[in-house]
């Protein structure tokens, strides 16, 4: 499960809006990639 991601020091996980996939990004990617719809 996405929720069950584990991401390293310094990275947030987003959860994909379509697919509920995590991904683990970087705090100033993960405001630009919420703003734009990609992911919650």
């Amino acid at each position: 499960m996405a929720k069950d991601v584990q991401c390293k020091t310094g990275y947030d996980l987003i959860l994909k809006t379509t697919k509920k996939l995590g991904a683990c990004v970087k705090p100033t990617s993960l405001f630009i990639l919420v703003q734009r719809g990609w992911g919650e």
